[in-house]
């Protein structure tokens, strides 16, 4: 027969040993985000201007007159007429003769021509550098010493 089968009030008295109580523990883990100031940087612009020179071309009209004695007697009078680059305005008098002759005292010559130079101005322009500064907190100082 069976011991365990048996009721407990029918067992004889025995020795039984102590139970003892073991906690079983399990550990969890939480994971946070925390927001750490590990540097600040120093961001400062400055502008400066150097001078820099600028080449341009610059044009403008010369216009020289010449006067051309002509002394020719004419019918009507002639019109300005226009040769290549000069103008030629024709000067009248008017002679009286038996009979009333245009005569062609002289012509004015205006030649124009196109005279170019170069004309060199300096220029400031603004040039921006910028420098960055790191500074550590003491956070990112400490854990750079405990990375390496």
């Amino acid at each position: 027969m069976n011991d365990e089968s048996s009721p407990p009030d029918s067992q004889p008295t025995q020795h039984r040993e102590p139970v003892a109580t073991i906690p079983v523990i399990a550990e969890h883990v939480v994971v946070t985000k925390e927001l750490v100031e590990v540097a600040r940087t120093i961001v400062t612009k400055t502008v400066s201007e150097h001078p820099q020179p600028v080449d341009t071309l610059l044009s403008h009209d010369e216009v020289s007159v010449e006067r051309v004695p002509i002394n020719i007697y004419v019918d009507a009078a002639p019109p300005v007429r226009v040769e290549g680059d000069t103008t030629i305005f024709p000067v009248l008098r008017e002679v009286a003769v038996v009979v009333t002759r245009l005569l062609v005292v002289e012509e004015v010559r205006v030649t124009k021509r196109i005279a170019q130079q170069v004309d060199r101005q300096v220029i400031p322009t603004r040039i921006e550098t910028v420098q960055v500064e790191r500074i550590p907190t003491p956070f990112d100082a400490t854990s750079r010493k405990q990375d390496t």
